[in-house]
């Protein structure tokens, strides 16, 4: 019986898959009726959530969501239907946001939507573990394109490019990274060319490989456009080959800093999703253009720019030495064992570990977190909201009235998604996947982290040292992320204002602080 029941699921997946979706609805009203039971719940909701996405029909959504949420607890019983049980009712969620946002373009603008309620149950598939080099693939594809929505570029990037090591040849992997590149390549300035005939040749690929029907004009438009852009389409048709990235350092501690930047990607740079030569080295995002009127004294206070430039440069320099102190506290290569000498550390019996290499970790943590204040700070004075600067965190820059949860005005006015993403951020700290990194931080700030040689129930007060640094890997990436929405935001409200005044918006040339002053004692 269920060999048959899964003959007829194979046929109406071989409908959708060749755009037959007529044929694909008809086949699942087919297979309802081999019985009420919820093994063919499960199938007949997924199918219906699929056909839905392609047909574009909100019952048919509706009637798939319904039937696999009352279904729900009896299928995850099974282990062989628990991982693609959530990942399905997460694009059951990511659907339904599809046509919240057609009744409102802003749908999920500074509050919580269906995305949120999709990335929490694509994470849950990934909890149970990946072995399906397709079904991986494809969950990291859908979850990826629930933070392009909410704005999350970088976030969707990461995702997509885990989507195509899992399977490289998949053609929505490809093609979703290439729509991501073309929105970022905003911020690329001089580079702007290279991520553009990256995301070209990424189209060519994922049309290549194949992609679900639907996507196959969006992917050709977009491929079309670009190709629009160069007057010498050999770019596009004869890419030059970019020198390969050469590694060099005054240290072996330097060498191993700039490998472990460019392959976990830990640069404030907008090519880390390109590393086709020697510009992927180094932290050099900037704010390039602002509209600002004369300043009314030498005051750094008195130059918007040069003001907000500042605010930026410190979250560099926190971010550039906690991530320099991260690394350090595993390299292999290097014996700070001498620190930790003639320091009296009482033994109080409970396996806990104390010395220099966990401490950096600590103070890692502590200061990656502490750049999220200073970006609520840089929006404070960026909108000119006017809170108290020294009343005012990452958690409550958001709201005029922070336990009634009430936006600002001014930040609800932007309509800017990546502001936004920089919202959904702090909604994931408060409440939400990354609430474990906020209580650490709490504790080590406010109280004791304990990093012990053996602890068997790990909690965000007591884990092993393993487990701390990935934590502060996952907050370093999260922090690398964040400066780059704030750097987007800027971007986009810079160029929005020079749209509404019909005014270009002056490149502000100031030099650079030379590397000797930077190094000096």
């Amino acid at each position: 019986m269920e060999m048959a029941i899964i003959e007829l699921a194979k046929e109406a997946r071989k409908s959708l898959d060749e755009g037959r979706f007529v044929d694909a609805y008809n086949q699942v009203e087919n297979l309802k009726k081999q019985g009420d039971n919820y093994y063919v719940s499960y199938l007949v909701s997924a199918l219906l959530i699929d056909i839905s996405q392609a047909m574009r029909k909100e019952t048919i959504l509706l009637e798939g969501l319904n039937l696999l949420k009352a279904n729900f607890e009896k299928i995850i019983k099974e282990d062989r239907l628990v991982q693609s049980a959530y990942y399905n009712l997460a694009n059951g969620y990511s659907s339904l946001f599809y046509y919240e946002r057609i009744r409102n373009q802003y749908a999920a603008l500074f509050k919580s939507s269906s995305l949120d309620k999709a990335k929490e149950l694509y994470r849950k598939a990934i909890g149970y573990g990946l072995s399906d080099k397709m079904l991986a693939s494809e969950i990291y594809v859908n979850m990826g394109n629930c933070f392009d929505q909410l704005g999350r570029v970088v976030d969707a990037l990461d995702c997509y490019e885990t989507a195509i090591r899992w399977k490289p040849d998949h053609g929505m992997a490809l093609g979703n990274k290439a729509k991501a590149l073309y929105y970022y390549s905003k911020l690329a300035g001089q580079f702007e060319n290279t991520i553009l005939i990256e995301s070209y040749n990424l189209f060519i690929q994922a049309l290549k490989f194949g992609v679900v029907p639907e996507a196959i004009e969006t992917f050709t438009k977009s491929k079309d456009k670009i190709r629009s852009f160069f007057s010498d389409k050999s770019f596009l048709d004869n890419p030059l080959d970019y020198p390969t990235i050469e590694v060099k350092g005054e240290s072996d501690i330097e060498k191993h800093l700039i490998n472990y930047c460019l392959k976990n990607k830990l640069y404030l740079n907008i090519c880390n999703y390109c590393q086709k030569c020697n510009a992927a080295i180094g932290d050099r995002v900037v704010i390039k253009r602002m509209f600002t009127q004369p300043p009314r004294s030498n005051e750094i206070e008195d130059n918007r720019f040069l003001y907000l430039s500042s605010i930026i440069n410190q979250m560099k320099q926190d971010y550039i030495a906690a991530r320099f102190l991260l690394v350090l506290s595993k390299y292999e290569g290097l014996n700070l064992s001498f620190v930790d000498k003639n320091v009296r550390i009482i033994d109080t019996m409970d396996c806990s570990v104390h010395n220099i290499y966990i401490q950096m970790m600590k103070i890692a943590f502590k200061c990656f977190y502490d750049i999220l204040d200073k970006i609520a700070l840089f929006l404070n004075e960026y909108l000119r909201i006017g809170m108290d600067k020294f009343k005012l965190y990452y958690s409550n820059i958001w709201y005029k009235n922070f336990n009634n949860k009430i936006i600002w005005p001014i930040i609800l006015e932007t309509n800017s998604f990546s502001l936004n993403a920089l919202f959904n951020l702090h909604m994931d700290l408060l409440d939400g996947p990354f609430i474990t990194l906020r209580k650490i931080r709490n504790r080590l700030t406010h109280g004791i982290v304990n990093i012990r040689m053996f602890q068997e129930k790990e909690t965000y007060a007591d884990m092993k040292d393993e487990t701390l640094f990935n934590h502060s890997m996952e907050l370093a990436k999260i922090v690398r992320s964040a400066i780059l929405y704030l750097l987007m935001f800027v971007y986009n409200q810079e160029e929005k204002k020079e749209r509404e005044l019909n005014k270009i918006s002056v490149t502000q040339i100031v030099p650079d602080l030379p590397d000797h002053l930077k190094s000096s004692r």
